[in-house]
């Protein structure tokens, strides 16, 4: 028996703790209030297991909300979005390819110099998780999903 039989509802794996930053040589967990003095791209990455699902009936997204200055994500070297954040932010919902690895690695790129004329940005930045959520007719004819909101000008 699927997660889908048993909740219509998506199933959430919030991908909170444990993000490596090279740059900081740290680790951050998010949602993180970043130090405003970045002023170059750099990137963020997480491991995690392979989620457990059943691909006959379930689908997994990633979701990724409050993430602005976003430039890319990928997933195992595999680019799953790139975009301007200079004139966009992510209010979004991402396939992932369903081919996942025993050990995956997502790696998102941040530009902060979108920070630097609205700092508000650098605040209570990401939101990230995985949605298992079953597949309706609508998921499977569209196969990705998302929406890009434009970022509201000073």
């Amino acid at each position: 028996m699927s997660n889908a039989d048993l909740d219509p509802k998506p199933h959430q794996i919030r991908l909170r703790a444990a993000w490596e930053h090279a740059r900081l040589d740290s680790r951050v967990d998010l949602p993180v209030d970043w130090p405003l003095d970045l002023d170059t791209p750099f990137q963020i990455s997480r491991r995690f297991g392979r989620p457990t699902f059943d691909p006959a009936s379930e689908i997994v997204f990633l979701r990724l909300e409050a993430v602005p200055g976003l430039l890319q994500a990928t997933l195992n070297d595999v680019d799953l979005v790139t975009c301007s954040p200079l004139s966009q932010k992510i209010d979004s919902i991402l396939l992932i390819p369903l081919n996942f690895q025993p050990k995956n690695l997502l790696t998102l790129t941040i530009d902060p110099s979108f920070w630097s004329s609205r700092p508000e940005s650098a605040h209570n930045w990401g939101l990230v998780s995985l949605s298992i959520e079953a597949i309706s007719s609508e998921t499977a004819r569209l196969g990705l999903r998302f929406r890009v909101s434009p970022t509201a000008e000073d």
